[in-house]
């Protein structure tokens, strides 16, 4: 988890080559490494790889990070369909789960794959719901960003969480401690239904049309400390709780 924001990094600095990159992740060596960022990434991935007994796995998902990673800079670039944007962004969340189960050692079996990257995509979603007011300045294509009703991205939202519990039934756990993986699951993705509440309201200042370029930066950031946010959220969490 700690080379999560460091692997960011790499390709938010325009001036490194893709292969670069990739080379740094498949023969990981301090060495190798241009600066003190660098060498903290590898330092940390060199520990998971050898503290791991399937360390082959690690850099496989790694890989497929990277590819997911790559593939998101098209995000920087106008033009994308909203189906072209949801794949991207899913597929940039949903990968990254597996690389992290790794930590625990072991294959991970299918049906454990498909609950842990369906619950990596709605954990992207849900970062680029937050991050709606920095990525439509820096120019980002997300579903928050491009989406002009809101209420979409809600069923959207609504339905992957949907599918996280229809999964969730699939896996061999057994059912307490699938309760209380639901129940940290709503309080952590509920946040997010606090945001799309806030974009909602917000987009009611544009007849409904939601323009992120025509609102003040406090009507998109959503302050999860006020009082009524953490009310809202523990309302979410409560109602799936239940379902």
């Amino acid at each position: 988890g700690g080379i999560t924001g460091l692997f960011d990094d790499l390709f938010d600095r325009r001036n490194l080559s893709p292969d670069y990159i990739y080379q740094l992740l498949q023969h990981p060596s301090e060495k190798n490494a241009a600066n003190i960022n660098e060498k903290l990434l590898v330092k940390l991935y060199t520990l998971g790889l050898e503290n791991s007994d399937k360390p082959e796995l690690i850099k496989t998902y790694a890989a497929k990070v990277y590819e997911a990673q790559l593939m998101s800079l098209r995000q920087n670039s106008p033009g994308l369909t909203r189906d072209e944007i949801k794949q991207i962004t899913f597929e940039k969340g949903g990968v990254s789960m597996p690389l992290y189960r790794c930590g625990f050692g072991s294959e991970i079996p299918e049906t454990e794959y498909n609950l842990i990257y369906n619950l990596g995509a709605i954990g992207q979603l849900e970062n680029d719901i937050f991050d709606v007011y920095k990525d439509h300045k820096s120019g980002v294509q997300t579903l928050a960003t491009t989406e002009t009703d809101i209420s979409q991205l809600r069923q959207i939202y609504e339905t992957q969480l949907k599918k996280i519990f229809e999964l969730l039934e699939q896996v061999a756990f057994p059912p307490e401690n699938k309760k209380k993986f639901r129940h940290f699951v709503v309080l952590v993705v509920g946040s997010g239904l606090v945001c799309i509440d806030q974009l909602m309201r917000t987009s009611k200042h544009t007849r409904g049309v939601f323009v992120p370029g025509s609102y003040h930066r406090n009507d998109l950031i959503c302050d999860m400390q006020h009082p009524f946010n953490i009310l809202k959220l523990l309302h979410y969490a409560a109602m799936y709780a239940k379902k």
